[in-house]
């Protein structure tokens, strides 16, 4: 899903983890609009702030 295609407002949660980190994006009703796991390293916060 493209940013510009997301429901205003969105808030996006990160379960911070010792090896890899969840992060969600939920719509302000809860509904969960995507979640992806990235690592926990330079490239997964690349991934993340991308």
């Amino acid at each position: 899903m493209a940013i510009d295609e997301l429901p205003t407002p969105v808030f996006c949660g990160i379960d911070w983890a010792e090896h890899h980190h969840d992060i969600a994006l939920v719509d302000a009703g809860g509904n969960q609009l995507a979640k992806v796991r990235i690592s926990d390293d330079a490239a997964g916060f690349t991934q993340l702030t991308d």
